[in-house]
C-alpha cells in the first residue's frame, strides 16, 4: 500500500499511520492483522512481500512465489516492529526531547497533536507490547500532546521495563511538580502534595545539574504548599533551601536559565520583586522562548504595579506584555493546559481594563 503524503510504497496493509512519515493513512479499510488473497510476491525475505513490510511469518522463506487465496497470519512481533518504526518516525520529525519540552522549543502543531493522540489510543487499544525506549517516547509524545496523565503513566512504565532510564525519572519529576503548580493555583492542596511526593522521589534518582534544578523546583513548590496552609515558618525553611540548591547550580552554570528562574520565584515570595525580575529577565536572555518565565515575570510586574502606585500604569503596561508572550508559547509548552492558557486571557482581559483605568487617572 502507498502512502498519499510522502508516496512511501511499503506501507503495510490495514495500517492506520506511514511508518515512514507517521501521516494517517485515509479511506481505505484494510484488516489489521492479515494479508489477503491476490497478493504477488517476487520475495519473501526478512518481512517484506510484494513491498508490504509485515515481519516475519514463522520460520518461512517463500522464493519466487505466487500468494492467491491466501490468509498470511502476522507474527505478535509484527506490528510491535511497526509501532516502534512509527513511534520513531513521529518522534524524530517533530523533534521532541524533554529539554525541547521544558524550554518551549518544542513546536508541535495542532494537526500534528492530534496525530499523536491517534497513534497513542491505536497503541493503548490493541495493547501492543513496546520496548522502555518506545514507551519513553510514547510518553514525550504524550506530554507535547499536553496529556500530563498519559505521558507519565507510560513514563511509569518505562521505568517499570527499565529501572535505571534516568530520563525517565527526570520527566516524572518535572510532570509532577508542574502538576502540583497547577493543583496548588486551584486551591487542591491535597493532590499537590501527592504530585509533589512522586515528583521529588523520582528527582532522586538522578545526579545530573538538570535534575538538580528539578529537585530545587520540588522544594519550591513545597513552600508553595506550605504557604498556602498558613505554615509560614516551614514556607520558609523551604524557600531557603531552595535559594540553596538554584545558587549552587549557578555556582556551576551561571547561565543555567532554570535555576535562574527557580531563583527569581524564590526572591518574589520572599517580597524581593526587584531580584525576582532581573533573575526572570536573565533567564530570557538566555532561553527566550522560557514560557514558565514570562509568567513569572508577569505575576511580578502585577506585584510592582500594586506597590509602585506612581508607575502603576508602565507596570501594567509591563504585565500585559509579558502575559501576551506567555500565551503565544503557551500554545506549544506542555507545561501549561488549556485550562492554564484560557486564565492567561482572562488575566489578559482584566489587566487591560485595569490599565485603561490607570491612563485615566481613575
Amino acid at each position: 500500500m502507498k502512502c498519499h503524503h510522502c508516496n512511501f510504497e511499503s506501507v503495510p496493509e490495514g495500517a492506520k499511520f506511514c511508518p515512514n512519515c507517521g501521516e494517517s493513512i485515509i479511506g481505505e479499510k484494510k484488516p489489521s492483522t492479515n494479508i489477503t488473497s491476490n497478493v504477488t510476491a517476487n520475495t519473501l525475505h526478512s518481512g517484506e512481500v510484494t513491498g508490504v513490510s509485515i515481519g516475519t511469518v514463522g520460520d518461512a522463506h517463500i522464493g519466487e512465489a505466487q500468494i492467491k487465496d491466501a490468509h498470511v497470519r502476522l507474527s505478535p512481533e509484527t506490528e510491535d516492529v511497526l509501532v516502534e518504526k512509527l513511534i520513531e518516525s513521529i518522534n524524530n520529525r517533530l523533534g521532541i526531547t524533554l529539554d525541547s519540552l521544558k524550554s518551549g522549543t518544542a513546536e508541535i502543531p495542532e494537526e500534528d497533536q492530534r496525530t499523536v493522540n491517534t497513534v497513542i489510543n491505536e497503541i493503548e487499544t490493541k495493547e501492543v507490547p513496546i520496548s522502555p525506549s518506545s514507551l519513553y517516547k510514547l510518553g514525550m509524545l504524550a506530554a507535547s500532546a499536553k496529556d500530563h496523565e498519559k505521558a507519565v503513566r507510560y513514563l511509569r512504565r518505562t521505568i517499570q521495563s527499565d529501572p535505571d532510564n534516568k530520563d525517565a525519572y527526570h520527566a516524572i519529576a518535572w510532570l509532577q511538580q508542574m502538576r502540583a503548580v497547577e493543583e496548588i493555583e486551584k486551591g487542591n492542596l491535597k493532590p499537590a502534595s501527592a504530585l509533589l511526593k512522586e515528583a521529588h522521589e523520582a528527582a532522586l534518582h538522578t545526579n545530573d545539574l538538570g535534575s538538580i534544578v528539578q529537585q530545587g523546583y520540588n522544594v519550591k513548590t513545597m513552600a508553595q504548599v506550605a504557604e498556602a496552609q498558613q505554615k509560614k515558618n516551614e514556607a520558609t525553611a523551604y524557600y531557603k533551601e531552595a535559594a540553596t540548591i538554584f545558587l549552587d547550580v549557578l555556582a556551576v552554570d551561571l547561565n543555567n536559565a532554570g535555576a535562574l528562574n527557580g531563583l527569581g520565584n524564590v526572591y518574589h515570595s520572599l517580597g524581593e520583586l526587584d531580584e525576582a525580575i532581573a533573575q526572570y529577565t536573565h533567564a530570557i536572555e538566555i532561553v527566550p522562548t522560557y514560557t514558565a518565565a514570562y509568567h513569572d515575570l508577569a505575576i511580578a510586574y502585577e506585584a510592582k504595579m500594586r506597590v509602585d502606585d506612581v508607575h502603576a500604569y508602565d507596570w501594567c503596561q509591563k504585565a500585559c506584555e509579558a502575559w501576551n508572550r506567555t500565551f503565544q508559547l503557551a500554545k506549544n509548552d506542555p507545561g501549561f493546559s488549556k485550562g492554564a492558557r484560557e486564565r492567561i486571557l482572562d488575566r489578559i482581559d482584566a489587566l487591560d481594563k485595569r490599565c485603561g483605568e490607570r491612563k485615566s487617572g481613575v
